[in-house]
């Protein structure tokens, strides 16, 4: 893996992470559009690679402190040669809530709610949440009513770091610009990117594709497979999807405290790359029994 990729996704960073795309494999072969904008106006963007089926979708960074996962996903954009298929990939869903993890920038707009949502205190390395204090994956419509009791048990009342689901389903632009993303493009498959645990997660109750995509995946990387537990089961984008009987997984890279540091870059790459590599075999694999 080139040292580019190991740039850390503030704006600046993922432009250059981008060019660095664009460099090794050429603007033809890897085409960028904006899809949406963040609640600060930032462009949302995804990429697009391959062509034919299956047609797979790749996100990182739902969470500001897992903004490794998107370092990743550019360095998957990057590779020569990918499998057969076409990938449409987000490497970074939320970019503000990333932006002030790394830079602890405020917001102009947001300044005082955003000190007043982290306590007081202008460290912002363990944000989570986007601009405003929502928890893009718990802002999706499954489960979103029931993780409302769970939410108030942990004293959760509105926006915060982490864990507030937010006023209403899909409240968030960054949400409703990416399951308008999944209306346009019909993926065969949703794959989501989190940090840490070495665990992938076929949601509370999966189509039967993913639970068995799930499963072949996790022995490619020696990951442990499961359904997520506690206020993890709501609200998520797996979940939602999995309503769809779109199979869906939710995939915890690494292992360690997050933010897990850019040193680890190299050798989670090393991990997490064959999971990518064969998503679109082992997904043909499992649409053929």
């Amino acid at each position: 893996m080139e040292k580019v990729f190991a740039t850390p996704m503030t704006g600046e960073g993922r432009a250059r992470l981008a060019e660095a795309v664009n460099a090794r494999v050429g603007e033809r072969e890897a085409t960028w559009f904006p899809f949406g904008r963040s609640i600060l106006g930032t462009s949302l963007l995804c990429a697009k690679r391959g062509a034919g089926t299956p047609v797979l979708l790749f996100v990182g960074a739902h969470h500001g402190m897992e903004h490794i996962t998107g370092n990743l996903l550019y360095a998957f954009l990057a590779e020569r040669e990918l499998p057969r298929g076409t990938y449409y990939v987000v490497p970074c869903l939320n970019p503000d809530g990333v932006e002030l993890e790394l830079t602890g920038a405020l917001s102009p707009l947001l300044a005082e709610r955003q000190l007043r949502m982290n306590g007081g205190s202008r460290d912002f390395s363990r944000w989570q949440a986007n601009a405003r204090g929502v928890d893009l994956n718990h802002n999706y419509p499954t489960g979103f009513d029931a993780y409302r009791s769970i939410e108030r048990s942990l004293g959760i009342t509105g926006g915060a770091p982490t864990r507030y689901s937010g006023e209403y389903p899909l409240s968030e632009p960054e949400t409703q610009a990416l399951m308008g993303l999944i209306e346009i493009l019909n993926p065969d498959a949703v794959l989501t990117l989190h940090t840490q645990g070495r665990e992938i997660f076929f949601g509370a109750d999966p189509c039967r594709r993913a639970r068995l995509w799930g499963q072949l995946l996790a022995r490619r990387v020696g990951y442990r497979v499961g359904s997520p537990s506690g206020a993890a089961a709501y609200g998520g984008l797996t979940d939602t999807l999995a309503e769809r009987e779109v199979p869906a997984l939710t995939v915890e890279c690494g292992y360690g405290t997050n933010p897990l540091p850019l040193s680890l870059l190299p050798s989670l790459w090393q991990e997490v790359s064959p999971l990518l590599y064969h998503a679109a075999d082992c997904l043909e694999y499992v649409n053929k029994l």
